[in-house]
């Protein structure tokens, strides 16, 4: 029975472990997302919920207001945006955000610049002449907050279950 308890003990370590709980490869949170929408027309018709826009560059970037909330907007620009420079109101210090996109910008990387203004953080995404945003094309920019961590979720279902289990023990073990 010892034996048993402390292979027991040992499965739950590895799978408390930081290799386990990151095993599926996923990102690290939060993260801007890009996507494409419909194909919306610029000016927006009367109580349309995206925006048109001609203006992109580091100190006029898209600013993605609020967290887990799709934002859509559309390049109303003459040429084709190969870079589409964003921002958003930054996280508690010490953050990692990460990007990504789906259908556009997704030929090359994208990475966090430094807006200059006090808690307002920046991401850029790079496209290239075959990937990027042609006069009225829609894009939707999610800031997708963070997802409760494995490790909580695990310790606040496994650590009862385990007090559980060894109560249910001990009873067994005095009857």
């Amino acid at each position: 029975m010892k034996f048993l308890k402390i292979l027991c003990f040992v499965a739950l370590v590895g799978m408390m472990s930081a290799t386990a709980v990151k095993a599926d490869s996923a990102p690290g949170d939060p993260k801007l997302l890009l996507s494409k929408p419909g194909d919306p027309v610029c000016p927006p018709p009367s109580g349309a919920d995206y925006m048109c826009f001609s203006d992109n560059s580091p100190t006029d970037p898209i600013f993605i207001p609020a967290l887990n909330t799709p934002f859509e907007f559309v390049w109303d620009g003459s040429t084709a945006l190969t870079e589409l420079w964003t921002s958003f109101t930054a996280g508690p210090a010490g953050t990692v955000y990460t990007c990504g996109s789906v259908d556009i910008f997704d030929t090359a990387p994208c990475t966090q610049y430094s807006t200059g203004v006090p808690n307002l953080l920046g991401i850029v995404f790079f496209g290239s002449t075959t990937d990027s945003l042609t006069p009225g094309q829609g894009v939707t920019g999610v800031l997708e907050g963070p997802e409760p961590g494995s490790m909580v979720l695990l310790l606040s279902m496994g650590l009862p279950a385990i007090g559980f289990a060894r109560k249910r023990w001990n009873v067994g073990q005095s009857a």
